[in-house]
Formats: structure tokens, C-alpha cells, sequence
């Protein structure tokens, strides 16, 4: 009896973990109370992505538009400013970097490269803008031992350069004309470069900014996005999300792999929960172990496709196209929910009626 005990317990154990080598596609029952939308702001168009600086969210919104929103109040927040760009310019913002100096540096593919003084984000100025960099990538790093650097990335180029003022760059390095390389995405963390095109990732030693060197190339098949967080790199492809180790990176350590079912649209992995996107509408929940292995936790639909998502202190932040910003937060259990947010239970529950798929 105590051994058909101890079998049971096991079996019990292992399907509550329900531990996967791959993204579940379904709907879990009765799971999606884990996600509580908390509020939602409309954009002039439509929102494609965000950048987070907070108590500010910046939204490429529609072509060639700017929108930024005070976040301060995560359950009432509205837009403060919006910039129309479409007497100068034709494409839309594709990535942003902020810096110290409060410049918003925006990449804007055939349109050039701009950067926006946003000390006071109600009224935004144009400080600087170079037409000939036809950038879809940016990144900041400051503070480090060479100074505050700032890189840059096209379809078939990259550019790496000192920050001198505010929305004033030198250039320091560049590599043109790379024709077997279709670049979507940069990452600068002194004194490495992390440059994803269709189908890789490569990675130069930037320690001499002004003469960089190519040290590693890891495969990315179908690239869509990453995010860097300390010494580990995940990657989001068309069918996979991948784990790295990279506290070497002339020799990363692959963690693990998942699959996904669906394809996704994007993701964000904060505090132990990964957030997925998916083209169907879907939004999944998980969490990982410390053997790298995936918890489903929790999924829910929504009306709109997700863009992009952010995180800042609890809360998601989730660029839904013509839908506009809408603000999400994880709560394990439903009832701590009502009791979090009793003053404001009418408002949250009237929000989820319009945004939850039901």
C-alpha cells in the first residue's frame, strides 16, 4: 500500500510540472485567470513596437509617428505627445534607444537615422538626423570603459559609434556592403557586439571600438528577435526559442531548445515568466526551471495580434497594432487579483470584456 502511495505521489507530481520540449498550442482550462488586464491606451495608428524608459513608453506608431505615453500610473495611463514625421520621412520606426542624456536615437530604415531630444517628452524636437544611414536597428551602452557607444545596423551594413552630445555620434567603425548578411537586429554590451541577421547571429570583440574583430557566428534560422539579459541570450526564430550561455562568447553554450506550434510574433522573459506571442492572437504564460526546462502555465487569446512586448516592475506592456498599448500583469491566483485591485475592479473587469477573445 505505502509503495502504490509513493507511485502515485510521483505520477501526481510529474503531470502538475508539466514540464515540454516544445510550446503547447492549446488552450489550458481554466488557466487563463493568471492574466489580468489592467488597462489600455488607443494610438493615432498603429502600434508596431515599443521601447520602455520609464516612467515613459515610446511607440512607433504607424508610418513614420512617434507616440509617447506617461506610464507612471500603470492603470491609467494616456499619450502625451505624438510627432508626425510624414513631412520629412516615409518609413516607419523599427527599433529606438534612449540615453542619459534623454535623446531618443530611432532607427527608420530608408528614411535615415534620428534622433529626437525628449527632455521634456510633451514636446518632442527632431536634434539631429543622418538621411544616408539607413538603419532598422539601435543600441546604447554607456558608462563603460571606452565611454558611451551607441551601434547601428542595416540590411547589409552596421556602424558603431561614440555618443559626443546630445543626438551628436562620431563615428568609429563600420562594415559595408555585406551582401550575404540581411541584418534585423543589434545588441551592444561592451565589449561585445551581438549582430542577428536571417539565419545567424554574429558576434565581434569591440574592446578597440575604432577596430573591431568577428569572433564567433552562431546559426539563427528565420531570426524574429532576442533579448540579452546578463550572461544568457534567448532567441526567438520562426520555430524555435533557444537558450544561451554566453559569459564566453567565443564559445556559446546552447541550454536548450523548444519548439514552437505556432508561429510567434514576439516575447519577453522577466523575472522567471516568459511571455509569448502568437500570430493566432494567442498569448501563452510559462515559467522556467534551473534545468531549463518549461512549466505551461496559463494562455489566453486576445481580439489583436501582438507586436512587441515590454515589462517594468510587474506589468507588460503590449504593442497591439491598430488596438493601440494595452498593460498586462501575471496574477497566480484570481482572487488576489480582486482583492489587489478592489477600487478599481469595475474598470479592469470592463477592460478585459473588450480585449479578451471570448
Amino acid at each position: 500500500m505505502k509503495r502504490l502511495f509513493v507511485i502515485v505521489f510521483i505520477a501526481l507530481f510529474l503531470t502538475s510540472c508539466r514540464l515540454t520540449d516544445f510550446l503547447d498550442d492549446e488552450t489550458l482550462p481554466g488557466d487563463s485567470g493568471s492574466f489580468n488586464i489592467v488597462s489600455e491606451a488607443p494610438v493615432y495608428s498603429y502600434a508596431r513596437s515599443i521601447y520602455l524608459d520609464y516612467p515613459y513608453l515610446f511607440v512607433a506608431d504607424g508610418n513614420a509617428r512617434l507616440t509617447i505615453f506617461d506610464i507612471m500610473v500603470p492603470w491609467s495611463f494616456n499619450s502625451v505627445s505624438t510627432v508626425d514625421l510624414q513631412s520629412y520621412v516615409f518609413d516607419p520606426i523599427y527599433d529606438m534607444a534612449r540615453d542619459s542624456r534623454n535623446t531618443l536615437y530611432a532607427a527608420m530604415g530608408e528614411s535615415g537615422f534620428y534622433a529626437f531630444k525628449t527632455n521634456t517628452p510633451y514636446s518632442v524636437e527632431i536634434q539631429n538626423y543622418k538621411q544616408d544611414v539607413h538603419a532598422i536597428s539601435v543600441s546604447i551602452d554607456e558608462g563603460n570603459y571606452y565611454g558611451n557607444l551607441l551601434a547601428v545596423c542595416g540590411k547589409n551594413f552596421w556602424k558603431i559609434y561614440e555618443i559626443i552630445g546630445a543626438g551628436q555620434v562620431f563615428e568609429l567603425s563600420s562594415q559595408n556592403f555585406i551582401y550575404d548578411r540581411n541584418y534585423k537586429k543589434v545588441f551592444l554590451s561592451y565589449p561585445y557586439l551581438y549582430l542577428a541577421s536571417d539565419n545567424e547571429i554574429d558576434i565581434y570583440d569591440i574592446s578597440n571600438p575604432a577596430n573591431p574583430s568577428l569572433i564567433n557566428y552562431e546559426p539563427a534560422y528565420n531570426f524574429k528577435q532576442m533579448q540579452i539579459i546578463g550572461n544568457r541570450m534567448i532567441v526567438m526564430t520562426n520555430t524555435n526559442l533557444i537558450f544561451y550561455n554566453i559569459s564566453n562568447p567565443y564559445a556559446l553554450v546552447k541550454l536548450s531548445s523548444f519548439a514552437f506550434n505556432l508561429y510567434p510574433t514576439s516575447f519577453c522573459f522577466a523575472e522567471g515568466n516568459l511571455i509569448v506571442a502568437y500570430s493566432n492572437k494567442k498569448i501563452g504564460h510559462y515559467t522556467l526551471t534551473s534545468q531549463y526546462n518549461l512549466n505551461t502555465i496559463s494562455s489566453i487569446y486576445l481580439n489583436y495580434q501582438v507586436n512587441d512586448i515590454k515589462f517594468h516592475d510587474g506589468y507588460y506592456y503590449l504593442a497591439c497594432g491598430e488596438y493601440g498599448i494595452v498593460n498586462m500583469e501575471i496574477i497566480a491566483d484570481s482572487i488576489l487579483m480582486d482583492i489587489v485591485y478592489s477600487n478599481n475592479l469595475q474598470f479592469i473587469n470592463n477592460t478585459k470584456k473588450r480585449f479578451i477573445k471570448t
